[in-house]
């Protein structure tokens, strides 16, 4: 998927986790960085990468649910 894939994905889990008042200002950064990365280089988002975001999320959204 294209990094443009993953920015949106990136951004669109932040509205709920920020509503809920969750810290998510490490994922915002590491993001970013990133995206910067493959804007640099370019190219797509490598799995390690695809990987990290949607456990990092899921792991936000799971503390959302045991709150």
């Amino acid at each position: 998927m294209p990094a443009l894939a993953y920015a949106i994905q990136l951004m669109s889990a932040l509205p709920a986790l920020v509503q809920a008042g969750k810290d998510i200002s490490s994922l915002v950064t590491d993001g970013t960085k990133a995206l910067e990365s493959m804007q640099k280089d370019k190219r797509d988002p490598t799995v390690a990468e695809w990987n990290d975001l949607n456990n990092r999320i899921m792991a936000l959204r799971n503390q959302l649910h045991a709150d």
